[in-house]
């Protein structure tokens, strides 16, 4: 099974985090392949045996460039036809937000990929029944649909109701999609929306999973922090206090760091309101109460 893992410079963070992941959680039955362009790159260590795709049309893509779907449809489509170009066999498109959760992770993947019998599995989408866009595809994929690759500036999942794959689509439990989702609460919560049962959890940008999946696969209990667990410590008011004041003041130099680009500094503000901060004034950013 081909791996890609496409970025752009926005999410290279994203993509260091993920490899150094898939790296940890031990070998895997796959070719892995980094997406990206070139100038993007800078940074980024290709561990022994991946490879970056590069793509044969030699298409200068618009990858963020633009704030609509384009830019992502363009990574997706050439992928695409490097794949079919190259009869490499089937592929699963990972995003970099979206994180394995098991050891066995691409095992289980494969083998029920192999069982289905079906040209494009992936989970179901959090809206409109349609198959997430993290899922493996088939070699074949540009001739099997034709609307993912006229979409602009509609995402490529998203075209029709995602009807040309659902058609052809066997939906597994396994991915679970649970895109724009508040981070988690706490251990529960995470249980909760993460069972053991799923390999790949597509949705988590903050990379607070990571601590989470650590642990649960490490054998270990995960700290309690409601002080009714061994031998964790609750910090006191003071330490919190002092905590989120280091955070606030890291939180104004990010804002100033975005300036005068506002579509940046709407996402931005938008991801604050929705972690209970609120920013005001000249990008100051303040607790809400």
């Amino acid at each position: 099974m081909n791996v890609i893992i496409p970025f752009h410079k926005g999410d290279k963070e994203m993509a260091i985090r993920i490899v150094k992941w898939i790296q940890w959680l031990g070998p895997q039955p796959g070719t892995f392949h980094l997406y990206c362009r070139e100038s993007d790159r800078e940074g980024v260590a290709l561990p022994e045996g991946w490879k970056w795709l590069t793509d044969y049309l030699q298409v200068t893509s618009n990858w963020g460039q633009r704030k609509d779907a384009s830019g992502p449809n363009s990574m997706w489509r050439q992928a695409a036809r490097e794949m079919q170009h190259r009869q490499a066999g089937p592929w699963l498109w990972l995003e970099p937000d979206a994180v394995p959760c098991r050891r066995d992770w691409l095992t289980a993947i494969v083998e029920e990929y192999a069982r289905a019998g079906k040209p494009f599995m992936g989970g179901k989408a959090p809206t409109g029944g349609r198959m997430s866009g993290v899922a493996i595809y088939a070699q074949e994929t540009p001739s099997l649909v034709h609307g993912p690759f006229v979409s602009d500036p509609v995402a490529f999942d998203f075209v029709d109701g995602g009807k040309e794959f659902i058609a052809q689509a066997h939906l597994t439990e396994l991915i679970s999609d649970r895109y724009g989702d508040k981070p988690f609460k706490n251990v529960d919560d995470f249980n909760r929306r993460v069972p053991t049962s799923v390999a790949l959890h597509h949705g988590d940008k903050t990379g607070e999973i990571y601590g989470y999946l650590r642990e649960r696969l490490s054998g270990k209990e995960p700290k309690v922090l409601l002080g009714n667990g061994e031998p964790y410590e609750m910090p006191t008011a003071v330490e919190t206090e002092s905590f989120l004041g280091g955070m606030r003041k890291r939180l104004d130099w990010i804002i100033g760091e975005i300036g005068e680009d506002k579509p940046r500094r709407g996402v931005f503000y938008k991801e604050l309101k929705a972690r209970g901060i609120k920013a005001g004034g000249k990008g100051r950013v303040a607790k809400s109460r």
